[in-house]
């Protein structure tokens, strides 16, 4: 009878091991809609808050499968094309707003800065790096 315990403990023992086994990593996907929360500084271990903070549109992106992108600055909207390679880290995109109107002096830096981007990672499944600057400093954003 113990034996019969003990095969039957090894069993179900292999069984849930084999079961983890089969769980697949979820892989870290640029798709969704991510929120800019501010930009750092790879140097110096900082984080700079974007202003207007309270605003829930303010500095997105959504990156869809299709390779198109939208999102809002401040006051306009910012839309274009991507295309990322996964083992460079690297990142290909014409995301624009078509015009500075109304955008004040914060909401135009993001969108100079964002014309340097080179380079994606992430720091987490829901934080997403755009790095700039030689990957010196980034736009921090959080997925929404």
């Amino acid at each position: 009878m113990k034996l019969k315990i003990i095969l039957f403990a090894l069993f179900l023992g292999v069984g849930i091991w084999a079961c983890d086994d089969d769980k697949q990593i979820e892989e870290k996907s640029i798709i969704g809609t991510w929120k800019c929360v501010g930009i750092g500084n790879i140097a110096i271990k900082e984080i700079k808050s974007i202003e207007p903070k309270d605003c829930e549109q303010c500095y997105t992106l959504k990156f869809e499968k299709n390779g198109l992108c939208n999102g809002f600055a401040a006051a306009n909207k910012v839309e274009g094309t991507y295309k990322i390679n996964k083992k460079l880290k690297t990142i290909i995109h014409t995301i624009h707003s078509s015009t500075l109107v109304l955008e004040p002096l914060e909401a135009q830096r993001y969108l100079e800065i964002l014309q340097k981007v080179k380079f994606y990672d992430f720091s987490s499944n829901t934080e997403l790096r755009l790095y700039f600057n030689n990957r010196k400093e980034y736009l921090k954003f959080k997925l929404r």
